[in-house]
């Protein structure tokens, strides 16, 4: 690869010294309110989706296979999954769902627990 030629570029000056003393403090402190929205916000999406998931799980278990027909569900889970990875992408592939169904209760009154950050 050839160099480039032409003026010399500047060195990259750190954030310290752009900022005054003054103003450090503030930059300082929305960094922070931006990083603790940026981890709230991970939190409630992580925890969203594994309620999703538990819900997904128990619905095919008890709408599918409470019948108790196995062989159905067997067939059910992937024509299922084919409208639903047309629609909203691979993590609802037979494999998830059948994960998803392998991870729901068996009885409907036992919700998913996590421990997320503080």
């Amino acid at each position: 690869m050839a160099k480039r030629k032409g003026k010399p570029q500047k060195p990259v000056r750190r954030t310290a010294e752009l900022v005054p003393a003054g103003e450090a403090a503030l930059l300082r402190d929305v960094r922070n309110l931006i990083t603790s929205a940026r981890d709230v916000t991970a939190a409630a999406v992580n925890s969203a989706i594994v309620l999703l998931y538990w819900q997904v799980g128990t619905r095919i278990r008890t709408g599918v296979l409470g019948s108790k027909r196995v062989g159905y569900g067997e067939q059910i889970v992937p024509t299922l999954s084919a409208q639903l990875v047309a629609e909203f992408g691979d993590e609802f592939g037979a494999r998830n769902l059948f994960r998803q169904r392998q991870s729901s209760p068996r009885s409907s009154r036992r919700r998913p627990s996590w421990r997320g950050k503080g």
